[in-house]
This record gives C-alpha cells, structure tokens and sequence, in this order.
C-alpha cells in the first residue's frame, strides 16, 4: 500500500503477529506487534486520559543496547504498553531505522522486539507464549 509519500507493508510471521513496516520519506519506522502480561521495565514515561484509569506506558531504548546487526540500522528503538484499570500489559516495539529493512532485518526485528519483552516469539501457537519472570 502506498500514497502521497507513504509507503506501507505488513509481514505476518505468526496468525496474531505482525510486523508494519512504515516509510515516509527518508525515515523507516517498524512497528512490531507483541504481547507479554505485565511491564517490567524501570525508568518509563507514561500518558494518561481518563483521571489516570487508561495510560500508554513507553520505554526508549539505545541501539547500542542491541548486539547484533541491527544496532547499525536502528536510530532508536520504543516499547509501548497499556495499563488499564491497574492492569498492566505490553503490546508493540517501534523502530526507528536509518534505511529500508530487508525480509532478513524483519526476521530479525521480529525476534528481536520479543526478546527485548524476555519472551519467546509464538510462532507455532500464538496463544502460547512463554515468558521469563
């Protein structure tokens, strides 16, 4: 899908998940769908509507934190959540990437983003994910 300078494409790598790969301009943004109960990250901002009921939490993250291929390519990576209620849940990884991903840096993107949630990507059953505490 493309128009007015906008380009769009969509990977599914598993029934539910799916990676959104965004260009405008120069600029290439990677949005990774995940899912991990809970947020575990420390040192994040947070918006909240609704007297604080529904926030959108997000944590940023530096390149130089990844150790592979990837650190080369990517500008600057944020995890988004969502607390509803009190309930806490991770839900996307957006990337911020210096040239246009290939399949093989979406592959990567993808399992990447997971592990950066301390989970494992549920390829096979993606109602099954395996998670570290």
């Amino acid at each position: 899908m493309s128009g007015a300078g906008i380009e769009v494409l969509e990977y599914y790598l598993s029934d539910y998940y799916r990676v959104v790969v965004i260009r405008e301009g120069e600029g290439f943004l990677v949005s990774v769908d995940v899912y991990r109960k809970g947020w575990f990250f420390k040192d994040y901002e947070e918006k909240c509507v609704g007297d604080g009921k529904v926030c959108l939490l997000f944590k940023q993250l530096l390149p130089t934190s990844l150790s592979n291929e990837l650190s080369g390519i990517t500008e600057k990576i944020i995890v988004e959540g969502i607390r509803v209620s009190g309930i806490e849940e991770t839900i996307s990884v957006k990337w911020f990437l210096r040239r246009r991903p290939d399949y093989e840096d979406v592959l990567r993107i993808f399992n990447t983003s997971w592990g950066l949630i301390r989970c494992h990507p549920p390829v096979k059953d993606s109602f099954n994910i395996e998670c570290e505490e």
